[in-house]
């Protein structure tokens, strides 16, 4: 038997009811694994997971992925939101990211800064002082 740490974001966390969750799994459990045990603790989450992505300490990996002891698994739900003109920029590219147009977007506004993926990893922060 492993222990994996689920960590709960957004509306997963909402009907949760709470952020973190130690789930006990069967040695070499996966990501589906983790999802099946998910929906049935809380059938509530069954309609969110499948539009959610689980990373596995810090990056996404296959659903079939053997989990080892205290891994850490995110579920993360859908990104949206924002209000006004440009208060929020969500994009995605497949191509080199468009630094000047960052730089612009998150200078002068003290609550500037993003969040960025690269091959899969999680790019923590990325505020005016950051960006190149």
């Amino acid at each position: 038997m492993i222990l994996v740490r689920v960590l709960f974001f957004g509306p997963a966390r909402g009907l949760v009811k709470t952020d973190v969750l130690d789930l006990p799994l069967r040695k070499g459990g996966t990501l589906a694994d983790v999802r099946q045990a998910l929906c049935d603790q809380y059938p509530e989450l069954e309609r969110l997971l499948p539009s959610c992505r689980l990373a596995v300490n810090l990056e996404y990996v296959a659903p079939d992925a053997p989990l080892i002891d205290k891994d850490e698994v995110a579920v993360i739900p859908p990104v949206s939101g924002g209000a006004g003109d440009r208060s929020i920029w969500v994009d995605l590219f497949d191509q080199e990211l468009p630094m000047g147009e960052i730089r612009q977007f998150v200078s002068g506004d003290p609550r500037g800064g993003g969040a960025s993926f690269s091959r899969g990893q999680l790019v923590r922060r990325l505020t005016p002082s950051t960006v190149p």
